[in-house]
């Protein structure tokens, strides 16, 4: 009884871990346990018992010359030891090898690139291994295992159970967004709720509190410029950090009570990106998901089908700033049943107002902009037509591009002679001095798609713009070219 009680209070000590618990706890790798360590004997068997050891009586030395009797003789001969064979070990079945990272479907390995991710272990890229490879030593060494940087069969069951665990809880789910061509990480359960937005998909919690929100932008902004713009962003947001290194983007900080995070990625002459928000007080829990989702953000990833071509839904033009923070004027077609309004290397932009075929823009937080000033046609009739054409025009740059023409007029209204040909709607009417005297108001409008334009029909007055901006405008001090934007109006 006494060897049981010893027996059971072995098993209730903490610390000390029998093979079999071990294995049922998936310690891969863990070194044997000590020659010391305590194990419990079978109690359903006697103990052997011993045999008793026999006797032995030395016989005394016989005198030098003295004849040797037969049983010394037999005594001083040794012992014959009896035959033994070696011992043989059971084999063990071999485990099958883990499958070459290259095999791998694109779903296999992005379900343990995300359990490397939970764990903690994936930290990119270290002393030379790719960031795969550095994922796969740091879970090697954290579980005590050798460490070789090729995941074993039984390695490989560990990580992928830990993750159905996770998956259990959160719903985590690589996720592939073909409205964008984005593979994401997605804790499902958390954000039930999927819609689509202009730009991509949107996952949102039921109470709202937190969003994750894909986002594709392919008309021709840079991603320097989107990575200025977003950080340009008034109040209530607050840039904390952020990070550009081309192709990609990160973005951290505050919006209101929420805190935000936004990746972005250049590509194929595209953007490709999300954002996740969330309520400052669920912190502790989604700052570690928003950090796996950032881990496992894959803005072309291989696999899903190009999002469908929305480039008639792209409106571009041209604009003419008039203040300094944030004035715009532009033809009023392009500003027509717009979603979103924005001015490239500005940011979004609202209509506030409009007067015959102007539109008066907005561009709020805008600081120390160069504004054009504005005047009526002098007795020299020369004029300089400036305007941005059609990104796809020009390598998706913003370039100003300038046509020289006279004014003429034409009954009651003034035209250009000869009108230009290839323009954009709102373009700018300069006279030689720089000061803007009209804008273009063309009969159609530049799209995405369009190889030209139609050409302007007349010009509208810039005494409509002062109408709409008293007092507001003031003498240029840059060349006028500084005053022109691109204005990209999308339409649903």
């Amino acid at each position: 009884m006494s060897v049981l009680l010893c027996a059971g209070a072995v098993l209730a000590a903490p610390g000390v871990l029998t093979r079999a618990q071990a294995d049922a706890d998936g310690a891969i790798g863990r070194p044997d346990p000590v020659e010391g360590e305590p194990r419990i004997a079978p109690t359903d068997h006697p103990p052997a018992q011993a045999k008793p050891r026999k006797s032995v009586i030395p016989l005394p030395k016989p005198a030098p010359g003295a004849p040797v009797s037969a049983e010394a003789k037999a005594e001083s001969k040794p012992e014959a030891k009896p035959e033994t064979k070696p011992e043989t070990k059971p084999a063990v079945a071999a485990r099958p090898a883990q499958p070459a990272t290259a095999t791998m479907t694109p779903r296999e390995r992005g379900a343990i690139e995300a359990a490397l991710m939970f764990s903690g272990d994936d930290t990119g890229p270290v002393d030379g291994d790719d960031a795969w490879t550095s994922a796969v030593k740091a879970f090697q060494r954290r579980i005590n295992a050798k460490v070789t940087g090729t995941l074993t069969a039984e390695e490989r069951e560990r990580l992928l159970a830990a993750q159905k665990s996770r998956e259990s809880e959160y719903g985590w789910t690589l996720t592939d967004d073909t409205a964008t061509g984005v593979r994401l990480g997605v804790p499902r359960k958390l954000m039930p709720i999927e819609q689509t937005t202009r730009e991509g998909t949107r996952f949102t919690s039921r109470h709202g509190d937190i969003q994750v929100e894909t986002f594709r932008i392919a008309n021709g902004l840079t991603l320097a410029a989107l990575f200025a713009m977003e950080r340009s962003k008034p109040r209530p947001r607050r840039v904390e950090s952020s990070s550009l290194r081309e192709p990609r983007f990160s973005i951290f900080g505050m919006q209101g009570l929420r805190r935000f995070a936004m990746h972005a990625q250049a590509g194929n002459g595209e953007i490709r990106g999300f954002t996740v928000s969330y309520d400052q007080a669920l912190e502790g829990m989604l700052t570690p998901l928003a950090t796996a989702m950032a881990n496992s953000f894959a803005a072309f990833a291989p696999g899903i089908a190009p999002p469908a071509d929305r480039s008639q839904r792209v409106v571009y033009g041209s604009g003419v700033i008039v203040s300094a923070t944030g004035d715009i004027v532009t033809d009023r077609a392009i500003t027509e049943d717009c979603q979103t309004i924005t001015v490239a290397h500005l940011g979004p932009a609202e209509r506030v107002a409009t007067r015959d075929s102007i539109a008066l823009l907005r561009v709020y937080g805008a600081r120390n902009l160069t504004p054009a000033a504005t005047g009526a046609p002098g007795s020299n009739s020369d004029v300089i037509v400036r305007a941005i054409p059609d990104p796809k025009t020009q390598d998706g740059n913003t370039e100003v591009k300038e046509t020289r023409a006279r004014l003429a007029a034409s009954g009651a209204a003034v035209r250009l002679d000869p009108p230009p040909a290839t323009t954009s709607a709102g373009a700018g009417v300069f006279d030689t001095e720089g000061r803007l005297i009209g804008l273009l108001s063309p009969k159609g409008m530049q799209l995405a798609s369009a190889e030209t334009v139609a050409p302007p029909s007349g010009l509208t007055p810039a005494t409509v713009v002062q109408d709409l901006l008293p007092g507001s405008t003031k003498s240029a001090t840059a060349p006028a070219t500084a005053s022109m934007v691109r204005i990209v109006c999308v339409r649903p």
